[in-house]
């Protein structure tokens, strides 16, 4: 193992001595200052936070990705072209080992990085939103909404699919399906339609939901409601509504009558609503003078938020995502240095990223194309090439669909608490699957790579 650290050591030094790797330092320095001094948002302090973590992590996260791809293509690759590599293959050392000593530099260097980001984004977040700078109750809405991690807990959803699954085989049956349309995508339009039906609300009528919480919210702390929702018709106008809000266990009801118009909302109810068995019973009535309906929506529709970790904590655990990123990144411009010269290697990476970044529209390319393909003649025939550029985008949507995680910063910014579960799965799929396979491969591949070595 200290071979492995000395030369982790000497790439750390070889990287950090480069003039690309300083200046892009430097950019992430003026990146860290610079983003909050310039980009202001609306004004808000929701805005500012988003603006600061956001924004900020971002743009550091992108520089640090190309320093340690551009770092990692040229740890191998330049150091057989100038034939420094000999100096350390002739030595009792394994070829894995000096690859797995490279991958440790970079990821020393990406800590260290990551690690004065964070500090640097929380000092300035903390000094941004001290009491001084805002009003009594934008200060208390930061504390409690915003620089927190919050569990996000959604209202239990009606079970449609068996009844999207009956509609279906009745629609076959009956000969009453679409020409050209695939089930799977009948199946799709009919569970999504039937969804909107039952988080529909029409005027005069109420809508209830239950939301079972897995813990009891710390006391002392709020415990929100929140919403979003939009209006069946083309004027998107403040509409009256009433809360209901209660449990099974207590018949207690408080009424919040609210006249909001369409958006995300957030409400501020009394934690005595959380029943015995941690359900809250909530209800909404469409009181509103003119007849519309207001449409909740199917993923985002009606939550509960409260306290679980404090904001540093969730910061913490939003750059070990980071970091594990970073770490495949290193994997894969190690390997592509391995297998190819510095401008080759560095131009395959940065492709293989841009397909990661795109990878939910070729998600969408993939599913319209299963949804439409039989559609694409009439006789339901494809051509070669249709179905190789379909086999193709469906092979690249499979192998990167794993890396399609949720992002952590956008829960960062919003108060919503990134749980170890996530750290978990993004451990797994990053470094264990990904950067594990990417590293064997490398290693293999360093060990059959001819270096020309006089005998």
């Amino acid at each position: 193992m200290n071979k492995v650290w000395a030369i982790a050591m000497i790439a750390l030094r070889s990287s950090v001595r480069s003039k690309v790797v300083i200046c892009l330092m430097l950019l992430l320095l003026v990146t860290i200052i610079g983003i909050p001094l310039t980009v202001k948002g609306d004004g808000s302090p929701e805005s500012k936070v988003q603006v600061l973590v956001s924004y900020t992590l971002a743009f550091s996260q992108i520089i640090l990705a190309i320093v340690t791809l551009w770092s990692g293509c040229a740890a191998v690759s330049t150091e057989v072209e100038d034939f420094r590599i000999h100096l350390v293959v002739t030595k009792p050392v394994r070829r894995a080992q000096i690859w797995l000593g490279k991958w440790l530099g970079l990821l020393v260097m990406n800590a260290v990085a990551l690690l004065l980001t964070g500090v640097a984004v929380y000092g300035l977040l903390a000094y941004q939103t001290r009491a001084s700078e805002w009003k009594e109750d934008e200060y208390a809405r930061l504390q409690e909404e915003v620089l927190v991690a919050r569990r996000l807990v959604p209202a239990d959803m009606p079970p449609v699919d068996r009844a999207a699954t009956l509609h279906l085989r009745e629609l076959i049956a009956s000969g009453r399906l679409e020409p050209g349309r695939s089930p799977e995508a009948a199946f799709t339009a009919i569970r999504q339609r039937m969804l909107i039906q039952t988080n529909s609300v029409e005027y005069g009528a109420t809508r209830s939901w239950s939301i079972t919480l897995p813990t009891r919210p710390p006391a002392g702390r709020k415990v929100f409601l929140q919403y979003k929702y939009q209006l069946g018709s083309l004027v998107q106008e403040p509409v009256s509504g009433m809360w209901f809000l209660g449990n099974n266990k207590d018949a207690r009801q408080i009424m919040i009558p609210l006249q909001q118009g369409p958006g995300t909302h957030s409400l501020a109810i009394p934690q005595e609503m959380v029943g015995e068995d941690l359900e809250i019973i909530v209800g909404y009535s469409n009181i509103h003078s003119n007849p519309t309906t207001v449409l909740f929506d199917v993923n985002e529709g009606v939550q509960i938020l409260y306290f679980q970790d404090p904001f540093v904590t969730n910061l913490c655990r939003t750059l070990l995502i980071q970091f594990f990123q970073l770490a495949l990144y290193a994997a894969l411009g190690l390997t592509m240095g391995t297998l190819f010269s510095m401008p080759v290697a560095a131009f395959t990476s940065i492709f293989i990223i841009i397909l990661q970044l795109f990878s939910g529209f070729i998600e969408t390319i993939t599913q319209d194309a299963a949804a439409d393909g039989s559609s694409v003649d009439p006789e339901g025939a494809l051509t070669i090439v249709e179905q190789l550029t379909m086999f193709m985008y469906k092979g690249v949507h499979l192998l990167l669909k794993p890396l399609s995680t949720n992002n952590p910063l956008e829960l960062l910014s919003s108060g919503v608490v990134v749980g170890w579960d996530i750290v978990a799965a993004e451990f797994l799929v990053k470094i264990v699957m990904y950067t594990g396979i990417i590293g064997g491969m490398g290693v293999l591949l360093f060990n059959r790579r001819e270096l020309g070595i006089p005998a």
